[in-house]
């Protein structure tokens, strides 16, 4: 077991997260902070199993992966619950979420597309600079109108991250399988509807170095078969001589998949 600082630790950075990510900045800028900080989750994740905590393993992962998507969800969202309450709450929120929808939208135009003379690329550098501006205003007057929501009855929770209980219900058509990969360690988080703790099953025979080997022969077998595009191709070449279908999915299935079936206690039936 780790020690409980280190706990707290990661429990600081998983909550900064979505500063880096904040809705008030670009869409581009927002990916690039959360690709600097994927490695925080998985360890953050890492951290809790080690310290027998999978629910909040769980609960950690969901919200450092959904902290970009799920906000671009939110700008989109209907708010029914909230309306019903709370019509005038829900028609300031539609207003700035939308704003901020085409504010994200507006800003991942690059100058660099623009055949501009120096005049027009200053204009329009200087009206990229306004509509920043703009956004920042507009995501400020959200996240205030948030906190005024969250003050209200029944709604302390309004767009805040799911935490385990909420988690577990989406599993009521079956059972939801997270993987984690980390330095340290690779596990298997199993979600039940009608089972109130997680099912951790450690993955001994799979790490992230083997994770990210079989993601860069994946990108290489793609690119072989023409499925994806060239920019996306990510296969080491000296591994493509090595490396086929049947290795990588029986890799996958021994590391990965049967352990996770076995805690399932599924069969599979061979096939002839």
């Amino acid at each position: 077991m780790r020690h409980p600082s280190l706990l707290r630790a990661h429990s600081i950075a998983i909550n900064i997260l979505p500063q880096l990510a904040w809705i008030g900045l670009s869409l581009a800028h927002r990916y690039a902070e959360l690709k600097r900080g994927a490695d925080v989750v998985c360890e953050a994740a890492a951290a809790a199993l080690d310290s027998g905590f999978p629910e909040l393993a769980v609960e950690w992962l969901e919200q450092g992966h959904s902290i970009v998507w799920g906000e671009l969800l939110q700008l989109r969202s209907s708010y029914e619950e909230l309306s019903s309450a709370h019509p005038d709450h829900t028609r300031r929120l539609r207003e700035l979420s939308a704003a901020l929808d085409d504010a994200g939208a507006t800003r991942e135009k690059p100058l660099s597309t623009l055949k501009l003379t120096d005049d027009g690329m200053q204009r329009a550098t200087q009206t990229l600079h306004q509509e920043a501006h703009r956004h920042r205003t507009l995501a400020i007057e959200r996240d205030k109108l948030l906190q005024e929501i969250r003050r209200l009855p029944g709604f302390e929770r309004f767009l805040l991250p799911k935490d385990f209980p909420q988690l577990r219900a989406s599993a009521h058509s079956g059972p939801v399988v997270m993987l984690n990969a980390a330095e340290t360690r690779c596990d298997a988080l199993i979600l039940l509807a009608d089972v109130d703790h997680v099912i951790h099953v450690p993955l001994p025979n799979f790490n992230l170095q083997r994770s990210v080997g079989l993601q860069n022969s994946l990108g290489a077998l793609l690119g072989d078969a023409r499925v994806m595009p060239l920019d996306d191709r990510e296969g080491n070449p000296t591994t493509r001589g090595r490396i086929n279908w049947e290795s990588l999915l029986s890799t996958l299935w021994n590391g990965v998949i049967k352990p996770v079936l076995d805690s399932l206690a599924f069969s599979v039936r061979a096939v002839i």
